[in-house]
């Protein structure tokens, strides 16, 4: 194989491998910031919540204010105390499970993909809930992932097909 041939080679080779660096980070930052405004759309709501829940003279939740739930198609909210499901967003129908089964007996706020009913991808925030040191509640906000994963496979398409 000739020098000439031989760089032609290597150039094809860096070249390629540049593209496919570039793809994968091109990839990775679509993906984080897709996650990011979601997370951050789901904090804004939980802390809209918290700040409106209240508790009765019993030291148990009650009295929540969700004047809100109603505009937030694209954003579900359930809200349980420590047995129950006090209240939850017109969008989930009759559903009297939790969004995220594990999150809602974590002890510290947390994030979870869920994939729920077996169709639905979901990005899921849990926040205890809390008065006086001893746990009353949880908030469970979530958004529908289908526009993110939509994404990411049309962005993958492209890098792959291209």
């Amino acid at each position: 194989m000739s020098l000439r041939d031989r760089l032609t080679l290597l150039n094809i080779v860096l070249l390629g491998g540049l593209f496919v660096f570039f793809g994968v980070v091109a990839y990775v930052v679509v993906t984080v910031l897709l996650y990011n405004q979601i997370d951050n759309s789901l904090e804004r709501t939980a802390e809209q919540l918290i700040r409106q829940a209240r508790l009765d003279t019993s030291g148990e939740m009650g009295g929540i204010i969700t004047p809100n739930l109603k505009l937030t198609s694209n954003i579900l909210v359930q809200i349980w105390d420590q047995e129950k499901l006090v209240d939850f967003s017109p969008g989930l129908g009759d559903l009297k499970t939790p969004l995220d089964r594990v999150g809602i007996r974590a002890s510290l706020p947390s994030y979870r993909d869920v994939t729920f009913e077996e169709e639905i991808h979901l990005r899921v925030l849990s926040v205890p809930l809390g008065s006086e040191g001893r746990p009353i509640g949880v908030v469970q906000v979530a958004a529908n992932l289908y526009v993110v994963d939509s994404a990411r496979r049309n962005l993958l398409s492209v890098l792959v097909f291209t």
